[in-house]
């Protein structure tokens, strides 16, 4: 199950994510994605990502089904990765599409806060997120990243 803490993350900060899958003879990939958000059973994380970068990732979903998604928050730097297996994928509906344009306009105000210029924020807006791709994965462990002393506990 996935703490309150962990959902209030997700909910209410300007997040970036690093997505890691690895083929069944565990040979790695790795992506940036748009947005992640906790499902509403709180056992599972959806990801949502280009169609491309997601091609590159489905052999690996539908084959070895591990998952590591890292997400850190900007500009405080709380970080947490999420480990588990894949469950399903789909097509984002234009509900969703909103949601992932949401997010990035929050991580381009969080990178702004950390000094980089405005014209970041006219970047991730200007980012082509249709196509995308959505996928979903049970969470099986989350482990503490933010900088501090304990960084790499399990939760």
């Amino acid at each position: 199950m996935i703490s309150e803490k962990i959902q209030k993350f997700h909910d209410n900060n300007n997040l970036g994510h690093i997505l890691g899958t690895r083929n069944e003879a565990l040979h790695p990939a790795v992506s940036k994605v748009f947005h992640a958000v906790v499902s509403d059973d709180k056992k599972h994380m959806i990801v949502y990502m280009s169609a491309p970068d997601f091609t590159t990732h489905e052999d690996n979903l539908t084959s070895n089904g591990q998952v590591a998604l890292s997400s850190a928050a900007l500009p405080s730097h709380e970080a947490y990765q999420y480990k588990g297996t894949y469950t399903r994928h789909w097509d984002p509906d234009e509900n969703e599409v909103q949601e992932i344009f949401g997010a990035l306009h929050r991580y381009g105000e969080g990178a702004i806060k950390l000094g980089f210029p405005p014209e970041m924020l006219e970047m991730f807006e200007q980012l082509i997120v249709v196509p995308a791709k959505a996928f979903e994965f049970e969470v099986a462990e989350i482990y503490e990243q933010t900088p501090k002393p304990g960084t790499g506990n399990k939760l």
